[in-house]
């Protein structure tokens, strides 16, 4: 029995689930973090000098490339998502969860409280991002860079 391939993710959208996962304030990963996910799931890290969030972003681009598949990526928010890892801080797996379901929202996914991807309503515009994300900080962060603009 063959195994699932799910689609490819595009470019933009993988960019964005790394900006969460590597972000330098917390609740993103650290670089031990994603060094130890990354072995463990066997993604090579194709360039480990620069930032966490290219290192990471060309690691999962270039292996869903060769595998003309997300299975990788999904692979790594599950394993970065494990429940597990955050037993000792609830808080930080709650505000990761949240964070990544709004560039998951894109692509009418979410991750559920056990640390799944799961379909999701989806969304098509920021506007739709932050009335699915439900979150204040989304409407705001948009508001403030339109007005900038």
């Amino acid at each position: 029995m063959a195994a699932i391939r799910y689609p490819m993710w595009p470019p933009a959208n993988v960019e964005a689930v790394c900006g969460v996962l590597a972000s330098t304030d917390q609740p993103g990963l650290t670089g031990s973090e994603i060094d130890k996910l990354l072995a463990m799931l066997g993604i090579e890290d194709i360039n480990p000098t620069a930032n966490k969030r290219d290192r990471l972003w060309v690691a999962l681009m270039t292996k869903q490339q060769a595998n003309q598949a997300s299975n990788c990526i999904i692979r790594f928010i599950t394993e970065a998502m494990a429940p597990g890892r955050y037993v000792q801080n609830s808080a930080r797996f709650d505000a990761l969860k949240d964070a990544l379901n709004e560039p998951l929202a894109l692509m009418a996914l979410c991750v559920d409280e056990k640390g799944r991807l799961a379909r999701a309503a989806g969304a098509s515009t920021l506007d739709e991002v932050a009335k699915l994300a439900g979150r204040l900080r989304t409407e705001l962060n948009r508001r403030a860079s339109t007005r900038r603009s």
